[in-house]
């Protein structure tokens, strides 16, 4: 127990908390998403909620649903986000696929071309192959977009997992409920 804040609370409030105590085993306990566990609070919370205003109690528990609440929606966003984010991944892989092997034919094709002919030589070869080249360049163009919407994405859904809140934390969050409703009569 830590006297620090017990000792220096005045002698009304001192006698205050003194007659509104809970014995030790009836003390209320929250849920600690780090511990995993259940934690009975210290004789300082309960001096604070013994003493705290009742409105001040009452916004708190407000606080706790609104922060529910928001955690809820924001859960059902990121879900819809995450999915978004996987099937543009999905996409551009496709994508990245598809243009490879585009690609590839292509320079499969230029090769012998050029080295199947013995025109190879001819100017109207070397346009030819010039103005397949620019619409090859799109495709690599396009090749080079696919990628760096994959290169987002994979960011993208790191990202996502670093963010939100974990299923133990609202439960921590939720279970100040139960420590802070029996003393809202109090204060």
């Amino acid at each position: 127990m830590a006297d620090s804040v017990l000792s220096s609370l005045s002698p009304s409030e001192y006698s205050t908390v003194q007659s509104k105590q809970r014995a030790e085993s009836a003390l209320p306990e929250y849920f600690s998403a780090a511990l995993n566990t259940n934690v009975t609070i210290s004789r300082d919370f309960e001096a604070f909620l013994i003493l705290a205003p009742s409105e001040l109690k009452t916004t708190a528990l407000d606080w706790i649903k609104k922060a529910v609440d928001i955690n809820q929606n924001n859960k059902l966003r990121d879900d819809l986000i995450k999915i978004t984010i996987s099937q543009e991944l999905a996409n551009a892989k496709l994508k990245i696929d598809e243009f490879d092997k585009q690609l590839q034919n292509f320079q499969e094709f230029r090769q012998n071309f050029q080295t199947n002919t013995t025109f190879s030589s001819v100017p109207e070869v070397q346009l030819f192959l010039s103005d397949l080249q620019s619409v090859i360049d799109a495709l690599a163009l396009g090749r080079d977009r696919a990628f760096f919407d994959q290169t987002i994405s994979v960011v993208m859904d790191r990202n996502q997992s670093l963010v939100g809140v974990s299923d133990a934390q609202i439960e921590e969050l939720q279970s100040w409920t139960s420590v802070i409703s029996p003393y809202l009569s109090e204060g």
